[in-house]
């Protein structure tokens, strides 16, 4: 019995641990002026479960994934801000999107910038060259996961 209820209070701490550990992660892309490429990464392919469970915010492993996939021409610097068109890239494919017919035939930030428009992802009257604050980051991400899984769901919520 003793070694059941030691069990279950190292699995509560531990599951408190990593709840704080992404508790940190998001106050810090929310405190932050611009999302550098390093935060993006690792937030968007969390959220599209690119990740593996123990490296939800470990910053490395989501970088290492993110080169392999190789979806830009030249890898930007981590410490690099983000901008909007390529924020908007980086969550199409991410998560896969298929777009219309020129983010189909060329896909790149610019299109991807406008497939997330279209959708209504973006905010109102967004600039595709502004880098990107935490807040807007995370409002993007969910609009964009509330999209997919409408779009999931053949749009019944």
């Amino acid at each position: 019995m003793k070694k059941v209820v030691t069990f279950l209070f190292l699995s509560v701490f531990a599951t408190g641990i990593i709840f704080s550990q992404e508790a940190q992660f998001l106050d810090g892309i929310l405190s932050a002026g611009t999302v550098k490429w390093s935060d993006a990464v690792t937030l968007v392919l969390s959220a599209a479960d690119r990740l593996p469970e123990d490296a939800i915010t470990d910053e490395n492993q989501a970088w290492k994934i993110f080169e392999k996939e190789n979806w830009f021409k030249k890898l930007p610097e981590k410490q690099q801000p983000v901008s909007t068109a390529e924020y908007s890239y980086l969550i199409a494919k991410s998560f896969g999107m298929k777009g219309g017919i020129w983010y189909s035939l060329f896909p790149s930030p610019r299109y991807a910038f406008r497939e997330l428009e279209f959708r209504g992802i973006l905010p109102a009257a967004t600039d595709p060259g502004t880098k990107i604050d935490g807040s807007t980051a995370l409002y993007i991400l969910q609009n964009a996961l509330d999209n997919l899984s409408a779009a999931h769901s053949g749009g019944k919520s």
